[in-house]
């Protein structure tokens, strides 16, 4: 790997192009950037906890009686934002996610 910019193209949205440094940086494997381009799983999320993340959710709306016929969930662009509306939005950086989890559960998240 070389400091290239990484083709076809990580864009943050702002105009940088990730290079390969910053993939090494963030611990993102090559096989992790083969299946965010092929769209089989989001940026930065292994497969082990792409499966985890799903079935956690299919879960949490079955516990919490939601049918699933009235649910549309779907990633959006190279990685996915949850909210119940534009005025509610949800913590999405790691740390903040897992202080928020730590104060609702009384314990640290479980690793994938």
């Amino acid at each position: 790997m070389t400091d290239d910019v990484i083709h076809p193209f990580i864009e943050d949205g702002k105009g940088y192009k990730a290079r390969w440094r910053d993939i090494k940086f963030i611990q993102i494997t090559h096989s992790e950037i083969n299946a965010w381009q092929a769209q089989a799983l989001p940026l930065g999320m292994s497969e082990v906890q792409f499966k985890a993340f799903i079935n956690g959710l299919f879960n949490a709306l079955q516990r919490d009686g939601v049918p699933l016929n009235e649910c549309d969930v779907r990633l959006q662009g190279s990685g996915a934002v949850f909210y119940s509306g534009y005025h509610k939005p949800m913590i999405t950086d790691r740390d903040s996610i897992i202080d928020n989890f730590r104060l609702l559960r009384r314990r640290p998240p479980e690793e994938w």
